[in-house]
């Protein structure tokens, strides 16, 4: 349905924007030795061309390292003597030094640190809203309205404007988002949050009217609230209105997101205590 690139990388800052975290410079150090005796180049973007199983108990991923050298030797490199001749010709593997490679997909974590999947498709629709971040007792408005006629697949992203340039974000830390998305009846229909400069909600949803509340857990009390950008995309038609935000909406978004949760402990007298996490 999608035409995906995916992109691995691993971002190793050698100084933080909070002084209370400091970069473990040691282990970063270790990182970097480790990439380079595998072949990998530290802090680098590779690209996956294919994936495959090649026996009951290993699955393989196709690399490729857009700089065109430098290869994968450890485990299933080309030049392996595990690799059986019928699965070799079949993968079109190469001996060559092209930046082409095979791994196996347990040891990425190793490696890497996260996929980056860009969904790329003409036909879909989208919708730009910009807002401000503020502490809970403001009134600017961070509340959006969503009508969707008809049920659709989406892709709602809130980015924080910032500075603008990758390069510049030690200047400009990433602050603590959320994203939660309620039906007509006010239930949790999905939620996110985590420490970065943009987070992504992936759901399929029914026609019908919704609500996305977008917020910030780090921004209180500041004299100039940030901006962000939230951007929403759907396989079917949609409209995003602004919508006035209120102590209520909040405080009830964030009960039911609480209470979808699994995570409950009882204290007696009638008291429990629920907890989520980054997903609800």
């Amino acid at each position: 349905m999608h035409n995906p690139t995916m992109l691995f990388f691993q971002v190793l800052f050698l100084r933080s924007s909070d002084p209370k975290k400091k970069p473990d410079l040691n282990q970063i150090w270790t990182t970097i030795l480790e990439s380079r005796a595998k072949g990998l180049e530290s802090d680098h973007a590779y690209s996956i061309l294919d994936a495959r199983q090649v026996k009951v108990n290993q699955r393989l991923v196709k690399l490729r390292n857009p700089w065109g050298e430098k290869e994968w030797k450890g485990d299933w490199n080309d030049n392996c003597p595990e690799w059986p001749k019928t699965s070799k010709k079949r993968l079109n593997t190469s001996s060559t030094n092209d930046g082409v490679f095979w791994m196996p997909w347990e040891q990425m974590p190793s490696f890497f640190s996260s996929v980056t999947i860009c969904k790329i498709n003409a036909n879909w629709h989208e919708a730009r809203k910009r807002g401000q971040f503020c502490d809970f007792s403001s009134t600017i408005t961070s509340v959006y309205s969503l009508e969707v006629p008809y049920g659709a697949e989406l892709e709602i992203e809130v980015f924080n404007s910032g500075d603008g340039d990758y390069y510049s974000r030690l200047k400009d830390p990433d602050v603590d988002l959320f994203l939660i998305l309620l039906n007509s009846k006010g239930y949790c229909k999905g939620y996110k949050h985590d420490v970065d400069y943009y987070i992504t909600l992936s759901t399929q949803v029914s026609s019908g009217k919704y609500t996305i509340i977008v917020g910030s857990m780090s921004v209180v009390n500041y004299l100039v609230c940030p901006s962000f950008n939230l951007v929403v995309h759907g396989s079917r038609p949609f409209d995003v209105y602004d919508q006035p935000s209120t102590n209520e909406i909040l405080a009830d978004a964030f009960q039911t997101v609480a209470l979808k949760t699994t995570n409950r402990q009882d204290m007696g007298g009638g008291v429990s205590i629920l907890t989520f996490d980054d997903n609800g």
